[in-house]
């Protein structure tokens, strides 16, 4: 009887996490070494944190990345479930000290979108081609999104206006789902907010009426391109801001690569809120 009060307590934490899943073993043996069911009861509040250690050591014994994603649909609960897990992220991601140089220019703020969408019912996600007009990183793959305004209120109002701007989607048909947090751009001068948003149906996104000036090109991964491992690869590199090498995954569709920054919102983003791991 003790064992099923326990693992009804486990079940019950873990969908309060958004992890609607079976009550591990392993935890309700865990919780049964308390003396009583207040104890038991007291432990509760650590199932996330085991839930989160298990997952880990499981991820971590697997080779290769996206070993399996759930079936996904763009619909409201996941939009709601979505919101809960960017959230939580938020609140609980480890607080990296990165390495800002402000002694040429002062540190600025910008925001990127990070633009989910629905193509023919099928989720997936919309990249832009910078410009070969552009001063900086033209002819890469990025997020819409750029330097906060002094017009703009706030980093969501920059990323809403951005994004307008350069493909023409209006602020009105963008859902905001949340905020992760700040990371810096590759010459550690801005400090970049990744915002997620959904942005409805796009059935072609080269109809959609982008700026030429600031984009070359509009395209779409499905969520079962971006899980496809034969799309994706892990590559090591120096991460600057950080002064470490770490990992990365990078994506390819076509003559097109996602690397750098807007890989690193993407895995991410993909991470949070599939709750998988790249």
């Amino acid at each position: 009887m003790l064992l099923n009060t326990v693992s009804s307590i486990v079940s019950q934490a873990g969908q309060q996490c958004g992890l609607h899943i079976a009550a591990h073993p392993a935890v309700s043996q865990t919780l049964l070494r308390a003396s009583s069911l207040a104890l038991a009861a007291t432990a509760t509040r650590l199932v996330p944190r085991a839930y989160s250690l298990m997952a880990a050591r499981s991820l971590a014994s697997t080779s290769g990345p996206f070993q399996c994603h759930p079936s996904v649909a763009f619909d409201a609960p996941t939009m709601a479930t979505f919101e809960q897990r960017i959230a939580r992220h938020s609140m609980h991601a480890p607080k990296l000290k990165y390495k800002y140089d402000t002694q040429k220019v002062p540190l600025r703020k910008a925001s990127v979108l990070i633009p989910l969408c629905t193509h023919r019912g099928n989720p997936a996600v919309l990249f832009t081609v910078r410009s070969q007009e552009l001063r900086k990183h033209r002819g890469e793959v990025s997020f819409p999104g750029g330097v906060q305004d002094e017009t703009d209120s706030c980093l969501n109002e920059t990323a809403l206006r951005e994004t307008f701007e350069e493909v023409g989607i209006p602020p009105s048909q963008v859902k905001i789902l949340g905020d992760f947090p700040p990371v810096p751009d590759r010459e550690s001068v801005i400090e970049i907010t990744p915002t997620v948003g959904f942005i409805g149906e796009i059935d072609d996104p080269k109809a959609l009426c982008y700026n030429p000036s600031e984009v070359s090109e509009v395209f779409l991964m499905t969520l079962d391109e971006l899980t496809d491992k034969s799309k994706h690869k892990c590559k090591n590199f120096k991460c600057h801001c950080l002064g470490v090498r770490m990992n990365g995954t990078v994506w390819e569709k076509d003559d097109k690569v996602i690397r750098g920054l807007t890989a690193h919102i993407l895995e991410n983003t993909l991470n949070t809120l599939l709750h998988t791991k790249v």
